[in-house]
């Protein structure tokens, strides 16, 4: 994972969480906004700019693949929702996350943080209607096993590495 800085405006009852664009002003999707290595430079372009109505420099985590590992298959953006079960990444914060199957008894899509194993909800507000209208795009789980596969592992080599108690890398 890469972690950068992005500016990032908060979720309001009218509009979802935003992100600073050079050209485009806001956008919603953080893959399409400027990251800054650090926090420091992020801080300083808000107050070049005079960004403010709430703009802070927030930091984001980032799937960065190896170059063995080729690109990661990302679906199309659609709402968790809609989002077939399995992997998935958010707009809201870059998370990675697993949507199950299964809803909550208040009709809540069961999904999870992968990094941590929290409810995932998105960002705020942390409603059910909110939660199920979140941007993600699925990741093809099954690619990510092809590639690891033409990189010479088995599925029984990786269960091993699952299993192991070392510090190995793929």
């Amino acid at each position: 994972m890469i972690t950068s800085w992005l500016i990032e405006w908060p979720a309001t009852r009218q509009e979802p969480v935003r992100y600073w664009h050079p050209t485009e002003g806001h956008v919603i999707d953080p893959n399409h906004a400027v990251r800054f290595c650090r926090q420091e430079d992020a801080e300083a372009m808000l107050k070049r700019d005079g960004l403010h109505a709430g703009a802070k420099a927030v930091e984001h985590r980032w799937l960065h693949p190896s170059p063995e590992m080729g690109e990661i298959a990302l679906g199309e953006p659609c709402t968790l929702e809609s989002c077939p079960p399995g992997l998935f990444l958010a707009a809201a914060y870059g998370t990675l996350g697993m949507k199950s199957e299964y809803h909550t008894d208040k009709g809540a899509v069961e999904a999870y943080i992968v990094e941590s194993g929290e409810f995932f909800w998105g960002d705020n507000p942390q409603t059910v209607e909110r939660q199920r209208a979140q941007i993600v795009r699925p990741i093809a789980h099954d690619a990510i096993l092809s590639k690891l596969k033409e990189n010479g592992l088995s599925r029984e080599e990786l269960g091993g590495l699952a299993r192991s108690q070392g510090g190995s890398n793929v």
